[in-house]
C-alpha cells in the first residue's frame, strides 16, 4: 500500500508516543510496516511513551473506538490500556457513540486470534493442507457446527511455520510409522472464527479440498451471523 501525504503527516505526529494498536487502526498498516517507514523518516519512539499517553488528551473518535472494539476485537479493558484510560471512561463513550457491546458468544468465540495473512502465505497454507491436511466437520448432535482444521506434516521447520502464522504456541507430535520411522507433527485450528477465516482465505487456492471447505464456509457463516460475530 502506498503511503500518501496524510499518512505520514499522521506518522511523524503519532508515532514519538501513540501506542502501537492505535498506530496500527490509523495507518492501516502492520506494525513492522509502521516502524520500517518510520526508520526510513529518522522518527524515534519516546522511550516514556506510556507515561505521555496518559497526560495527553485523547482525540476521542467512533471511527477508533469501532476498530478497536469490533474489528480488532479488543476488550474495554484492553482498550483502556491502549489508550491510557480507565474502563469506565470507555464505555462513556462508546454509549454516547452508540456503538453496541458484544453479546456472550461474540465475547467469547469473536475475536481473531489469526489475522493479517497475505495472499502468498494463504497460498502455501493452502497447498499443504491439499497435501497433508484434513478438515474435519462435526454437526451431529450439536447445536451448531464444529469444523477443525489440522496440518500434519513431518517437517519440525514447515510446522514451526505454520505455528507462527496462526499464532498457536504448542503442536502434537506423534510416532514415526515402522516403515518411514519419521516423527510426525500436527496442528489444530478449531475456534469457529479463526477456521471460518482461514477457509475464506485459502479457498481460491485449493484444489483437492475445495468442495470440504466451501461446506463448512457455509455452515460456520449461518452460525456466525446467527450470533451476529460476522
Amino acid at each position: 500500500m502506498r503511503w500518501t501525504e496524510e499518512d505520514i503527516k499522521i506518522l511523524k505526529e503519532k508515532y514519538p508516543y501513540e501506542s502501537k494498536e492505535v498506530l496500527e487502526s490509523l495507518l492501516n498498516r502492520k506494525w513492522e510496516t509502521i516502524k520500517k517507514k518510520a526508520w526510513e523518516l529518522g522518527l524515534e519512539r519516546r522511550n516514556s511513551w506510556k507515561k505521555v499517553v496518559k497526560e495527553r488528551p485523547v482525540k476521542w473518535s467512533k471511527e477508533l473506538l469501532e476498530d478497536l472494539y469490533w474489528k480488532k476485537g479488543y476488550s474495554i479493558r484492553e482498550i483502556a490500556k491502549i489508550l491510557g484510560r480507565n474502563e469506565k471512561t470507555v464505555i462513556q463513550h462508546m454509549k454516547a457513540y452508540g456503538i453496541p457491546r458484544r453479546n456472550v458468544y461474540q465475547a467469547r468465540y469473536g475475536k481473531l486470534t489469526v489475522d493479517s495473512l497475505t495472499p502468498e502465505e494463504f497460498a502455501y497454507l493452502a497447498g499443504f493442507l491439499d497435501a497433508d491436511g484434513s478438515i474435519t466437520i462435526d454437526t451431529n448432535g450439536r447445536k451448531n457446527p464444529r469444523v477443525i482444521i489440522r496440518f500434519f506434516n513431518t517437517d519440525l521447520n514447515v510446522i514451526n511455520w505454520i505455528r507462527s502464522k496462526l499464532k498457536r504456541n504448542y503442536y502434537r507430535q506423534y510416532s514415526g510409522s515402522p516403515i518411514s520411522k519419521k516423527k510426525q507433527y500436527q496442528i489444530a485450528i478449531q475456534k469457529s472464527i479463526d477456521v471460518y477465516y482461514l477457509l475464506k482465505g485459502m479457498l481460491p487456492y485449493l484444489i483437492v479440498k475445495r468442495k470440504e471447505a466451501e461446506k463448512a464456509i457455509q455452515l460456520l457463516e449461518k452460525s456466525l451471523k446467527k450470533y451476529k460475530v460476522i
